[in-house]
């Protein structure tokens, strides 16, 4: 039988990427010696001149394409990996203005990005990823890539790197562009990061910082009630409890230990909410919000107020076995972290709750 040398280049390229290799090319058939060395030429012309690794692989096609016209050796060449890598050394950006024509090649950059940034370690975002969407972002300034579908995807790879003020501001951006392309999906996300950010300077102890924080988070609650008014959601209805519980630990930061008890009483209500409404589009317990209301149970009960506490101890063991049960049934459809600790968040609410109910060392 014939030697499958495509099938051998692609399993090769494969085995190198696990290994760490940030991109491979292989040749998928044999090759013309000549035009092998243009390609080559070309290509690594290209890298050391700062293109990206798709680019220089377009680049070394085209030119040995164009030279060799007789053979096929320019499509030989298969490449995998990261289509964005560039050699670390070069100094050329990694987009520039006059290399995108048209808002939807930065929109597919951008989702490109997005999606890597999900899986990239902190050393790769900081040094490597982020050197990206700053040069796209600086590539975007142009007049004709002002869109709300540019502006929203930016923010949303500012929102991976976790710098979280310049992802507010491309969100507000986007609201007011004319173009109104804006999604709910977006709205919905700028709430959560301003709520983030305004409560990560609401615990400051400067006042400054104190009142914009409050202001970022007043914004985000605002926000959120005009979606949870349009239509309510599982996800909003969390993220409301999400701002109670961290207006409570920036006033526990502060030391301003006033008004903790009844961010946690708002907190706990949000939380009820949305695992209630969960319950009732699927009818399975959604454990994230869930987990959160018996959270909020017992930190309510902690400070004195014990009624609903007591009221649902008797509920709490099938409770925690159904959001169990709904964790593990996520984690085989999507082998995400969260979904598998569940079982150990539901060990330590229980525990925390035996506390309060006197029953430790109960089996």
């Amino acid at each position: 039988t014939q030697p499958r040398w495509g099938e051998l280049a692609a399993n090769l390229a494969t085995q190198f990427i696990n290994m760490g290799c940030k991109a491979v090319i292989a040749a998928g058939w044999a090759v013309d010696d000549n035009a092998a060395s243009a390609f080559a030429e070309a290509f690594y012309a290209a890298m050391f001149a700062g293109r990206r690794f798709g680019e220089a692989v377009r680049q070394a096609r085209d030119t040995t394409y164009r030279q060799y016209r007789l053979s096929n050796t320019w499509g030989a060449y298969q490449a995998y990996g990261d289509e964005l890598y560039r050699f670390p050394e070069t100094n050329r950006g990694e987009a520039q203005s006059g290399y995108y024509v048209h808002a939807s090649h930065l929109v597919a950059d951008l989702d490109m990005l997005s999606a890597r940034l999900q899986a990239a370690t902190g050393p790769e975002k900081q040094h490597y990823y982020r050197r990206q969407v700053q040069a796209i972002e600086d590539a975007a300034r142009s007049p004709e890539f002002q869109h709300a579908s540019v502006r929203e995807r930016l923010a949303s790879a500012w929102a991976e790197l976790g710098e979280l003020q310049p992802a507010i501001d491309h969100y507000r951006a986007a609201l007011g562009m004319e173009d109104a392309c804006t999604s709910l999906k977006a709205l919905e996300q700028l709430a959560n990061l301003e709520i983030r950010h305004g409560a990560k300077l609401l615990a400051n102890m400067e006042e400054g910082r104190r009142e914009a924080g409050d202001a970022f988070m007043k914004q985000g609650l605002e926000r959120l009630e005009l979606l949870i008014t349009i239509a309510p959601t599982a996800e909003r209805l969390s993220l409301k409890g999400s701002y109670w519980k961290r207006r409570a630990q920036a006033y526990l930061a502060r030391g301003y230990l006033g008004g903790i008890k009844e961010c946690l009483m708002q907190m706990r209500a949000a939380y009820w909410q949305s695992a209630k409404y969960a319950q009732s589009r699927s009818g399975e317990w959604d454990y994230y919000p869930l987990f959160n209301a018996l959270d909020g149970e017992f930190l309510v009960a902690a400070r004195g107020e014990r009624e609903d506490f007591d009221a649902r101890a008797a509920e709490l063991p099938g409770l925690l076995q159904a959001g169990i049960a709904n964790a593990q049934r996520r984690f085989a459809d999507s082998r995400d972290f969260f979904h598998a600790i569940a079982g150990v968040e539901g060990q330590r609410i229980n525990a925390v709750w035996a506390c309060l109910e006197s029953r430790i060392g109960d089996p």
